[in-house]
């Protein structure tokens, strides 16, 4: 990067600069959710909302705040020489994304087993065999990618982050818009949501491999994978009670939309859904800045 940009960048805190990049990403985001919505119309785009909405409560009901318990294992370094420190880190975060994604692909199957048999509760639609198990495969790949992303905030490259979040969002609104545009229909959408969720992991994997073995210099190749699993048996407990956590805050944060779904049309759901997700990229913009600054 050329010293001009770097000196520009650091003019900023890395809290203002990520809020920064995280309006620039919202505001690419909320083109694309626009032209999304307009291409869909209402009633295609509730019926979408209903497949998101359940498959995002079963992600809720088995949600174990893994990655809270990622970050408590990161610190928990005792009085290991740095080296082994090193290593030992290098284990947490590979497992983090090995257990992460395995939770995932589970979460995946669980929703592909029983959400074709919730969805004619909440729509009248007929729905496409494939549409629900591709949201869940691409939920299943944005979680994973999640979890890559968020490991980065304790390397402290935050200004990296920053940049390669606006990257991926630009990506990944660019492959919705042009998928789209070739095929405006529901089948349009699952195909960019699945092209968007791959390409968000292996943009996640790159910048993580980049981030944490050239910059960090962490021996990603010869990770302590022993000593990791050992802390994260410790912290059997937190995964229990995350999970309980993860009950707590179901209906506010994903079944709202089927609620909603069940009591009117799809038009309504559409509405709805489309009015809640530009109001939470809003929200998130500052919330998510100073988060991934003053979390570690």
């Amino acid at each position: 990067m050329k010293p001009s940009r770097i000196a520009w960048m650091q003019r900023l805190t890395p809290s203002q600069y990520l809020a920064l990049m995280n309006v620039a990403s919202a505001g690419i985001g909320f083109l694309a959710g626009v032209y999304t919505a307009r291409v869909l119309g209402a009633n295609r785009l509730g019926v979408t909302a209903v497949i998101a909405g359940i498959n995002t409560s079963i992600v809720s009901l088995v949600d174990v705040r893994f990655n809270d318990v990622a970050a408590k294992a990161f610190y928990q370094v005792g009085e290991l020489p740095p080296e082994r420190m090193n290593a030992y880190r290098a284990g947490v975060v590979w497992l983090a994304a090995l257990a992460t994604g395995l939770l995932a692909g589970a979460v995946a199957a669980l929703s592909i087993l029983i959400g074709s048999l919730l969805v004619p509760i909440f729509t009248e639609t007929p729905v496409a065999g494939w549409w629900l198990p591709a949201d869940a495969l691409a939920l299943a790949l944005n979680t994973v990618a999640g979890t890559l992303t968020f490991m980065l905030r304790f390397s402290g490259a935050f200004y990296v982050i920053g940049t390669w979040r606006l990257i991926t969002q630009a990506i990944h609104s660019s492959i919705t818009v042009l998928v789209l545009t070739l095929v405006p229909n529901i089948n349009g959408m699952y195909l960019a949501v699945l092209m968007g969720g791959t390409s968000n992991l292996l943009m996640a994997t790159a910048i993580s491999w980049g981030i944490w073995g050239r910059r960090v210099r962490l021996p990603m190749r010869h990770p302590d994978l022993r000593r990791a699993c050992a802390e994260y048996r410790r912290s059997l407990s937190m995964v229990f009670y995350g999970n309980l956590l993860g009950y707590a805050k179901l209906l506010q944060r994903n079944a709202d939309v089927l609620l909603v779904a069940y009591f009117t049309t799809d038009r309504e759901t559409g509405i709805y859904k489309l009015a809640r997700s530009l109001i939470d990229q809003g929200l998130a913009v500052l919330q998510d800045a100073l988060y991934q600054v003053y979390y570690p």
